[in-house]
């Protein structure tokens, strides 16, 4: 009897043995003639009809995971397909966004086999790759008011019968490299050694596209740029920046360490015109309240405001080349944002401890003259140039306080948007101003020397448009005496003109206002069409300065 349980008892451990063994096989076979099937067909769904055709894809190799729900992804290539492309840009059809993808290794976690086989669903749980290329392109699209717009299928809509949902709650790419460019390069590249980016809660549904804290099907998204390198496509400059890092839950875009400089030195270019070079330099600049995904659909520059941490720019012009006559009217400041091409909407923009350098290399002389403005701490309000914005609010201000050639220096513009003529206006004060401060300046860029003057106080107002300006000056002096001299040009020396600073000493200036200072106003000036928006206010600034000390 117990000889009979017992081989009743092996039976029944054999038959659990070999249906363990059947379950296993019919595993494996369902992973292998069921599940990589799908889920390459669920893919090539998803990237192929749900893109319009836009993308093709190559796929080397799936290793399925049937109890764990992971799969493994390798040589996996998303490329755009070059007729299809051509056709929707031609009909207006292309995505704002495209994206080609190289991937060597991937790893899919937590998938869903049940939900991917039987109910046409996609649920991830991670989606993981540390080996990868992106390279992103940027079509700006140009918005017609007037025009028809087709309404594009979504992409919920476009992969249906064949997938009902996509749930995928993270992706995360660690360490990938990525190039980005616009326009088709017109602008240069942006190519990053790093980018570590996640994405979470990615929800491809109905329901998803009502979802206002959605950023199309994605809840949230960050990530982390590193080593940022970038050359202007006429290679003239060059630029670079530490880390930049934008999280779209806070809508902050951070950027550290920047510089922006010609790529040859001023003893290296060779200028035939007359020619300012730039170099921009800051700590970090913050941008609050961005929101990042309009401006790559959209071309919408939107912000709440714009933090600048202790910027610096340095402009420097050689005068030795031939002057350029390219007329500047219509480029104001406020003229150029109302004609720029991305809507901007930028509420306040901030710079703190800012520092400004102008060198300007006497033709002549062959020396050197910088004006300094140090410390300076600027605001700008309303920076905006949508037509319904500035219906709104049609004025910007901006206000600048901070140092010149080492006096204090206050002043506060007014840009008025919705002008025709570019209308302005600025209210400042300077002072108080010592002939040091003046003499290197001068010398070197007038070959005048100034011995003595001392300037309490300079209050101007000046109302400026397209062709001219008017300005309202006071002024408050004394013991001011100027030595007029000429270069000789076999010998290079400079030498004193003594009768014309003679004559003008004695009969032509007045070396002291009274002591409440001397006021001059409606004083106007004519612009010339080379003039830039500071040369038109220094002009007509210095014209009232000139009724002020003349006699």
């Amino acid at each position: 009897m117990a000889a009979q349980k017992r081989k009743k008892l092996k039976t029944i451990v054999w038959v659990l043995l070999g249906g363990l063994v059947l379950f296993l096989l019919l595993v494996i076979f369902l992973s292998n003639v069921f599940v990589e099937p799908v889920l390459r067909k669920r893919l090539h769904t998803l990237i192929v009809e749900g893109s319009d055709s836009l993308y093709t894809y190559k796929l080397g190799g799936l290793h399925v995971d049937f109890f764990g729900g992971n799969v493994g992804v390798h040589d996996m290539q998303i490329s755009v397909d070059s007729n299809r492309f051509y056709r929707l840009k031609q009909s207006g059809d292309l995505p704002s966004l495209i994206m080609q993808l190289n991937v060597n290794s991937a790893h899919i976690k937590g998938i869903g086999i049940f939900a991917l086989l039987f109910n046409k669903k996609i649920v991830i749980d991670e989606i993981l790759s540390t080996d990868a290329d992106i390279r992103l392109s940027r079509y700006p699209k140009e918005i017609d008011t007037t025009a028809v717009v087709k309404e594009k299928l979504p992409l919920w809509k476009a992969i249906r019968p064949q997938i009902k949902d996509v749930l995928v709650k993270k992706i995360k790419l660690d360490g990938i490299k990525l190039l980005y460019k616009n326009s088709e390069g017109r602008e240069g590249k942006l190519q990053f050694d790093r980018c570590d980016a996640l994405f979470e809660d990615i929800r491809i549904d109905s329901a998803s596209t009502r979802d206002v804290e959605r950023i199309e099907y994605v809840r949230n998204f960050s990530f982390r740029l590193n080593d940022l390198k970038f050359r202007t496509s006429d290679s003239a400059y060059k630029l670079k920046a530490e880390w930049i890092t934008y999280n779209s839950a806070k809508h902050l875009l951070e950027i550290d360490s920047f510089k922006l400089q010609p790529t040859l030195k001023n003893d290296e270019r060779q200028d035939s015109m007359r020619k300012s070079w730039y170099t921009v330099t800051f700590d970090k600049v913050s941008f609050s309240g961005l929101r990042l995904d309009r401006y790559l659909r959209f071309n919408h520059a939107e912000a709440d405001s714009v933090l600048f941490q202790n910027p610096s720019l340095s402009v420097y012009q050689d005068k030795l080349g031939q002057k350029s006559y390219e007329s500047k009217i219509g480029k104001y400041p406020h003229q150029l944002l109302m004609k720029a091409s991305t809507v901007i909407d930028i509420r306040k923009f901030v710079a703190r401890n800012m520092q400004i350098a102008v060198t300007e290399k006497d033709e002549t002389t062959r020396e050197e003259g910088t004006i300094n403005l140090n410390d300076i701490n600027l605001t700008v309000s309303n920076v905006v140039n949508d037509p319904v914005l500035v219906q709104r609010n049609p004025v910007s201000t901006a206000e600048a306080e901070g140092k010149i050639i080492g006096s204090p220096i206050k002043a506060f513009f007014r840009f008025y948007l919705d002008s025709a003529d570019g209308r302005f206006d600025v209210k400042g004060r300077i002072g108080p101003v010592a002939a040091a401060q003046i003499n290197p300046i001068s010398t070197r860029l007038a070959n005048i020397e100034v011995p003595s003057v001392q300037i309490a106080s300079l209050n101007f107002f000046v109302r400026g448009e397209d062709f001219g300006a008017t300005s309202d000056v006071q002024m408050q002096y004394n013991g001011l005496s100027l030595i007029f001299r000429k270069r000789d040009e076999l010998t290079g020396a400079n030498k004193t003109r003594k009768f014309l600073t003679k004559l003008l000493n004695r009969y032509a200036i007045n070396p002291s206002s009274p002591p409440a200072g001397a006021t001059v106003s409606n004083v106007k000036v004519a612009r010339l069409t080379t003039q830039t928006f500071f040369g038109v206010i220094w002009k007509a600034v210095f014209e009232g300065m000139q009724r002020v000390m003349l006699k």
